[in-house]
């Protein structure tokens, strides 16, 4: 949808459109674009100020026309809106997830000369990896694992699983870095003046078409580059004052689903797939394999991968070069056993030994590589032990996010009883 810095948007009830005779009572404005936050395949998220008490700052999703009707974001979110009102403030391991799920605002369609699109409003977030520029990311990393884990658990406690998108021209959304955000504290001290004063000028690219006769409404007038909130929170702090500190809240939720309802196919690259994805697919030749929330686990640990994979890509846990064979070779090198169903297939290398000691040895070496990322040996150790007991091939026996939270206390940095975990964990 074609957007201009200053436009005005209105919410409208469900069916009703902008062309609506005679027009809605709602359809007036009730938010203000003041800059672009970022894009993607199917989407443009905007910076807005809702025009209602108390004028807060928002996030508006603009999905595409394509997509109108199509994508589950907004059903998904609004069953988690309906938890948090029922989990909020009650002080539980389930008040504590919910803070790590974005909370939908509102959600309204528009028209345009596209066609209609579907607009989710948001708390305005922050790309996490975005946060890594800065000294307080260091501090709060662990504590970033412990939020997502927080966060998943709570969506499978509800029945629901981030899971992957099926739109045929979209890669899947699973759960990796990009879908993680982070709250900006203190944001709403802020004045509009204050925020676009900051970033000056708009870097705006006008579009001119070859063919002036394709010059229609339908392209925007100018394309505008995206601005980081990030930047804008820690430049305005300074490096002595003191900030809130940012919670992580996991984005998209364009491929999620309810336990009950029918598994999307994933389309993305076989190195972020979980292991009862790829192995029935590529060596049983299974091309629509079943799958469920236990994909967020291992997901989860493909993102969690190494000390700076919150940080930035990195390197990944598996390499998609060389294809699903390779992959599945290297999930079964770092697990301890094979499970029977994986043994007979031609696709393990024979002169490869896949055992206690083999994956030992394989995780010996990402920790020589890994130790001096992290800001201590328990660190990292740490972190094994955790990535080892998510990485398990059969869903059955993997862990679930409620589970992994138990025995790893090192990682929940706001208890009281952290330090004492952390040596615990050392002399055990």
């Amino acid at each position: 949808h074609p957007v201009k810095l200053g436009d005005c948007f209105s919410t409208l009830p469900a069916g009703a459109t902008l062309s609506t005779n005679p027009p809605p009572s709602s359809s007036s404005p009730r938010y203000r674009i003041l800059h672009k936050l970022g894009s993607g395949s199917f989407a443009t998220v905007w910076l807005a100020r809702d025009l209602l008490p108390p004028g807060r700052f928002v996030a508006l999703k603009i999905v595409v026309a394509e997509l109108y009707g199509g994508t589950r974001e907004a059903h998904v979110l609004k069953i988690v809106a309906g938890h948090h009102d029922d989990d909020h403030d009650s002080g539980t391991m389930m008040d504590r997830g919910s803070r790590h799920v974005l909370s939908l605002l509102d959600s309204f369609q528009i028209e345009g000369p596209n066609g209609l699109h579907d607009v989710l409003v948001t708390d305005v977030v922050a790309p996490l990896s975005a946060l890594a520029r800065y000294p307080i990311y260091q501090k709060l990393r662990n504590s970033f694992i412990h939020q997502a884990l927080m966060g998943v658990s709570y969506l499978h406690q509800h029945g629901i699983a981030h899971g992957g998108a099926s739109y045929p021209f979209l890669a899947s959304k699973d759960l990796h870095i990009e879908n993680l955000g982070c709250t900006l504290p203190g944001l709403d001290d802020h004045t509009e003046e204050n925020i676009l004063g900051h970033f000056v000028a708009p870097a705006c690219t006008v579009v001119l078409t070859v063919d002036p006769t394709h010059q229609t409404p339908s392209l925007p007038l100018y394309l505008v580059e995206p601005i980081s909130m990030v930047d804008y929170i820690m430049k305005k702090a300074g490096p002595n004052v003191e900030i809130a500190p940012p919670l992580l809240k996991i984005l998209d939720f364009g491929g999620a689903f309810q336990v009950d309802e029918p598994r999307a196919l994933i389309r993305c690259t076989s190195a972020v797939h979980p292991p009862e994805v790829v192995f029935p697919k590529f060596a049983l030749g299974i091309t629509d394999p079943d799958w469920d929330m236990r994909g967020d686990i291992w997901s989860l640990a493909c993102t969690v991968r190494h000390p700076n994979s919150l940080k930035h890509g990195g390197w990944p846990l598996f390499s998609g070069w060389g294809g699903a064979v390779v992959v599945l070779e290297q999930m079964a090198r770092i697990v301890e056993h094979l499970p029977p169903a994986w043994a007979p297939i031609k696709f393990l290398r024979r002169q490869v030994h896949y055992s206690a000691e083999s994956s030992n040895a394989e995780w010996t070496w990402r920790r020589d590589r890994w130790v001096e990322k992290c800001n201590n040996e328990q660190e990292v150790d740490h972190l094994i032990d955790l990535l080892r007991s998510m990485l398990v091939l059969d869903p059955a026996e993997r862990p679930s996010a409620l589970q992994l939270l138990k025995p790893h206390t090192w990682l929940d940095t706001d208890s009281p009883n952290h330090e004492n975990a952390l040596t615990q964990a050392a002399q055990g």
